[in-house]
């Protein structure tokens, strides 16, 4: 059985063959993506990821914001 789902170190490149299909899971809230790359030469796609901190937090800030928003509405009715 082929294993689709790895784990990525931040700023560790990694590599996959074109066309291969993997899992990518944000290891905080478990959003998960299908993901295949092709290159149009068939070689191999060097890939690098890294968590941006900051970008998550403010992500995350609007979101808890939209939601209470939302649920005040609710309870005005």
């Amino acid at each position: 059985m082929s294993r689709d789902t790895y784990q990525i170190i931040d700023n560790v490149g990694f590599e996959r063959s074109s066309g291969t299909r993997w899992k990518f899971v944000c290891c905080d809230c478990a959003l998960t993506h299908d993901v295949a790359l092709i290159s149009e030469d068939g070689k191999p796609i060097g890939i690098a990821m890294a968590r941006n901190k900051r970008a998550t937090t403010l992500r995350r800030k609007a979101k808890k914001a939209a939601a209470e928003a939302d649920k005040g509405q609710h309870e005005l009715r």
